[in-house]
C-alpha cells in the first residue's frame, strides 16, 4: 500500500519539465532516479548511470550540474536516508559524494556545489565518532561561500543551503569552530522556508521551500536547540507546537493529494523523522524538571 497519494501531474508540469531536455540522454538515468525510494541498491543503480554520462565528452556545463546533482541527491538519500545501510557505508557514500562534487563541480562555486557539499560534509561529520573536527573544519572553510552563492538568486532545493546551515548552526557540537548559535538556526530554517517557487529538473512541479516539508522539520529541531541552550522549557513547547504543526499539514496534503510530485521517498522519511522527534519531546517535557537532560540523552 503506498504512504499517499500525490496529484496528477499536469499537462502544464510536463511542459515545463520537457523544457529543461538535454542534447544527454538522462532518460534511464531519470526513471532509476524515480525508483530510489525501493531502497539502497536501487539508489545505486541509478547513481551508476548517472556516472556513465562521463563518457560523453560533449557534456554541456548545464549537463554535467545535472548530472553531479542528481548523484548527489542519491548519495544524500542512501547515506541518511534508506534503511539497512551500515555506518561504514554510510561513511563511504558521503565520502564519494564530496570526492565526486570536489572533482566535477568545485569551479563552479554555485548554489549547486555547496548545498551538496554542506549537507555531504556535515552528514560525514555526524557519522564520525573517532574525530569529527576535519568534516567540521571543512564546514567552516565554505561557510561564507555557500552564503554568498545565494547572492541575487533563488535558494536552490527549496532553500537548501539554509536548511543545512540551520542544522549546522543548532548542533551543539559545532560550538568549539564558533559555529554553534540557535538563534541564528531559526533564522536560516525560516530563510529556508520562505524560498519561492522555482523549476528544478527532475521535479516536474515549480516547487518552494513550503513545499519541501523538511524545512518545516528543521525549523522546529532549531526552536528546540535554541530552548534546550535558554533552559527554556516554554521554547520547547513551542518547538513541539512547530513539529506537530507540520506534520498535521503534510497528513492533510497527503489525504488531499496535494503533495508535490518527485520528493515522495524524502517526504516519507521527514514524517517519519517529525513523528519520532515530536514523540520524544512529548515524553520528555513530561519529566518537567528533568525535560532537558531526557532530550540530551533520547535526540541525537
Amino acid at each position: 500500500m503506498k504512504f499517499y497519494k500525490y496529484k496528477i501531474l499536469s499537462v502544464v508540469g510536463s511542459l515545463a519539465l520537457s523544457s529543461l531536455s538535454f542534447a544527454h540522454d538522462f532518460e534511464r538515468a531519470d526513471e532509476l532516479f524515480r525508483t530510489r525510494g525501493e531502497g539502497a541498491a536501487k539508489a545505486t543503480e541509478a547513481r551508476g548511470v548517472y556516472a556513465e554520462a562521463f563518457k560523453d565528452k560533449s557534456l554541456s556545463l548545464a549537463e554535467r550540474v545535472y548530472a553531479v546533482s542528481q548523484m548527489s541527491r542519491l548519495d544524500l538519500y542512501k547515506g541518511a536516508m534508506a534503511p539497512n545501510v551500515s555506518i561504514e557505508e554510510k561513511q563511504k557514500v558521503f565520502e564519494s559524494c564530496i570526492a565526486n562534487l570536489d572533482e566535477n563541480l568545485a569551479q563552479t562555486k554555485n548554489q549547486e556545489y555547496y548545498y551538496y557539499y554542506l549537507a555531504c560534509v556535515a552528514l560525514r561529520g555526524k557519522h564520525e565518532d573517532r574525530n569529527p573536527l576535519p568534516w567540521a573544519l571543512k564546514l567552516k572553510r565554505v561557510y561564507k561561500d555557500a552564503l554568498t552563492s545565494l547572492t541575487g538568486q533563488v535558494p536552490y532545493e527549496g532553500g537548501g543551503i539554509y536548511r543545512v546551515l540551520s542544522g549546522v548552526k543548532g548542533n551543539s557540537r559545532a560550538d568549539a569552530l564558533g559555529l554553534y548559535d540557535p538563534e541564528e538556526a531559526v533564522k536560516f530554517a525560516k530563510k529556508a522556508l520562505e524560498t519561492e517557487s522555482t523549476q528544478v529538473r527532475p521535479y516536474p512541479d515549480a516547487l518552494s521551500g513550503r513545499d519541501y516539508h523538511e524545512n518545516f522539520y528543521y525549523l522546529g529541531r532549531a526552536e528546540l536547540g535554541l530552548a534546550m541552550k535558554e533552559n527554556d522549557a516554554g521554547k520547547a513547547k513551542q518547538a513541539l507546537k512547530t513539529i506537530k504543526d507540520a506534520m498535521s499539514n503534510l497528513d492533510r496534503e497527503m489525504e488531499e493529494g496535494l503533495l508535490p510530485q518527485g520528493r515522495e521517498p524524502e517526504t516519507n522519511y521527514y514524517r517519519r523523522e517529525m513523528k519520532t522527534t515530536s514523540d520524544v519531546i512529548s515524553g520528555c517535557l513530561k519529566k518537567e524538571a528533568q525535560w532537558k537532560v531526557c532530550l540530551i540523552k533520547e535526540l541525537k
